[in-house]
């Protein structure tokens, strides 16, 4: 009987070790697995930034003051001229490039583009201004100017901006009572670029939509009271004051 019971009791502490035996070996396992697993994260390379920059929206070249200044323009009735530090001088005008320039995205391609203004002068008193777009083509980067919009004689720009693909401008006009030189009417205006047509066209604005502009837009003191109007860029450069 003695003897009967110790063997029970072996039997039973060797079966007890087996199991133990099989948990550890398991644990070895799993252990070794997840070793293994976080071998390979700690090995695997990190996003490069050269990868990460591939997936910006925005591409092409930035459109500088230098390269606006350089650039062609179409003027309407006049026929293209090419700017040379922001200036064309013509035997019966002269192009001058404004102050306040624009960047952003005008046909939803990704591309960064511009807005800028251009000051006509035929000789006379007058100077009429222009709205110009500036896109990039997609395969060269190379600007052009798809279409230029007449503002005006002698309206002064008080701001320039791209939001969402629209050209938005705060500008001072003559009321009939004005003398040109020096309007007092604030005007609010918006264009968008026609990418079938490659034309600039008004958009209609609601008075809600001109207040909100009329206080998100606001000028900076550069743009003041008689410094908005087109100067020539010194000692070869063009200076933007927005």
């Amino acid at each position: 009987m003695f003897i009967g019971n110790n063997l029970q009791k072996n039997s039973i502490k060797n079966m007890t070790l087996q199991k133990y035996s099989n948990r550890l070996a398991i644990g070895i396992l799993c252990g070794s697995l997840i070793g293994l697993n976080t071998a390979f994260l700690v090995q695997a390379n990190p996003l490069s930034s050269s990868l990460i920059a591939q997936t910006s929206t925005t591409k092409g070249q930035t459109l500088t003051p230098k390269i606006l200044g350089n650039a062609t323009y179409q003027i309407p009735d006049r026929g293209s001229v090419t700017l040379t530090n922001g200036q064309y001088q013509g035997d019966q005008f002269s192009v001058t490039l404004g102050k306040a320039i624009a960047i952003g995205d005008l046909n939803q391609d990704g591309t960064d583009d511009a807005a800028v203004i251009l000051a006509v002068e035929t000789g006379g008193s007058g100077t009429f201004m222009y709205l110009a777009a500036v896109t990039q083509s997609p395969t060269d980067n190379l600007p052009s100017n798809p279409d230029t919009y007449f503002l005006g004689d002698r309206v002064q720009i008080k701001s320039l901006k791209i939001n969402n693909g629209a050209i938005r401008i705060k500008m001072l006009k003559a009321k009939p009572t004005d003398p040109m030189c020096c309007p007092t009417n604030t005007v609010i205006e918006a264009y968008q670029l026609n990418n079938t047509a490659g034309t600039l066209s008004p958009i209609t604005l609601t008075e809600k939509d001109k207040q909100q502009i009329l206080i998100e837009d606001i000028p900076s003191p550069a743009l003041g009271d008689g410094d908005n109007v087109p100067t020539a860029p010194g000692l070869g450069e063009i200076q933007i004051k927005f």
